[in-house]
């Protein structure tokens, strides 16, 4: 009930009355749907006008980038493919993924893909690869993207040869993989969806990840002797020192791991070429130097191989990504997972940067099985 001060008193023709000392503006229902009408096209209006400048911003940055990389290219007939329709859609494909992202690396990523679909022939497998990849890239997050890179390096050996260039890359590996703890179920649900990662037949047992690691980068994760007690092995052994060709460079298949003015030189740690013994022999054979096989098996069997304790400790120790990627892994169903050729290809795009492996294609990647 009202009292005497709150008397209701109506304005004609207005929606406007008073209750009292208080003034209160009523709106009929047509008024606030007009109203709402008129305030919403003005913002999608504004929003429009915003939208295409910030699209035609993208797009001049996108063409810009284009350019420069296909001044890069070495084979400048590739340029000529420019011409063909399916090329031209190709880049069209690029241009809509690259304006769905604010990104930057995604955006680089997707210039990487559309230069290398310009080296593949177009009835070749790796074209529709590339152009599947093109379409899904923007829907890739990082947490799946740093699980189908980890995927990717239990069984891809990086090719640099020297034990510190191996550790950096580790060490930025292990900065990816800390998106790892976000890893939720719906990523590897959706990361299946899109064909990126499949589950391994039941009856395909996968070894652990460390195990996987201590195989494929065996000469990386050792216990190295110290500089005097390879001097003498080298005065044993004279042929350990012959070096291997590396492009135009010949270089020794034992090196110093990093020089270190606080620790006396016959306490310096030596490091081996290569990743793997297996990767080491065979460019030994193919240089008709299989006579320092022996000697080299001599001194592998002086420095240990890490225990998986080891690994784990040293891993982490460059960077504490890695404990992630060691939970994450310890669960069956992702242990048991595998990459298609379109998540292969887009964790190879992915980790270029890292590897400095520029030239690293889906046809290398599957060579090795």
């Amino acid at each position: 009930m009202l009292n005497k001060s709150q008397k209701v008193e109506g304005v004609q023709d207005s929606s406007v009355f008073q209750a009292g000392g208080d003034i209160h503006v009523g709106l009929t229902y047509p008024e606030v749907k007009d109203l709402c009408q008129t305030l919403i096209a003005a913002e999608v209006g504004r929003l429009t006008h915003e939208a295409e400048a910030d699209f035609r911003k993208r797009l001049e940055a996108f063409e810009q980038r284009f350019y420069e990389r296909l001044e890069q290219l070495s084979n400048k007939e590739n340029i000529e493919k420019l011409k063909k329709p399916g090329i031209q859609l190709t880049i069209h494909d690029t241009i809509l993924s690259s304006m769905k992202t604010d990104d930057e690396l995604t955006k680089e990523q997707l210039l990487e893909m559309l230069i290398d679909r310009l080296n593949v022939d177009e009835n070749d497998t790796e074209r529709a690869v590339i152009e599947d990849a093109i379409e899904k890239a923007t829907r890739v997050s990082k947490p799946l993207m740093a699980l189908m890179v980890a995927l990717q390096f239990r069984t891809f050996l990086m090719p640099g040869p020297l034990k510190p260039m191996i550790d950096h890359v580790f060490a930025q590996l292990g900065e990816l993989f800390k998106a790892l703890d976000d890893l939720s179920n719906l990523d590897i649900a959706y990361g299946k969806q899109l064909q990126c990662v499949m589950d391994l037949s039941p009856l395909k047992m996968v070894a652990p990840y460390e195990d996987m690691l201590l195989r494929n980068y065996d000469l990386h994760f050792r216990h190295f002797m110290k500089q005097g007690q390879y001097h003498q092995f080298r005065i044993e052994h004279p042929e350990i020192q012959h070096g291997i060709r590396i492009g135009d460079m010949n270089m020794p298949i034992v090196g110093i791991d990093g020089l270190k003015p606080d620790v006396a030189e016959e306490d310096w740690e030596i490091s081996l070429m290569g990743s793997s013994t297996q990767f080491l022999k065979s460019l030994l054979s193919s240089q008709g130097k299989d006579y320092m096989i022996p000697a080299l098996d001599m001194l592998l069997q002086q420095m240990p191989p890490f225990s998986k304790d080891e690994l784990r400790e040293y891993l982490i120790g460059l960077n504490p990504g890695w404990q992630n990627l060691f939970t994450v892994f310890q669960r069956s169903d992702v242990n048991n997972l595998q990459l298609s050729p379109v998540g292969n290809y887009l964790a190879l795009v992915y980790t270029r940067n890292i590897t400095h492996n520029s030239t690293a294609f889906l046809r290398e990647f599957y060579k090795a099985f």
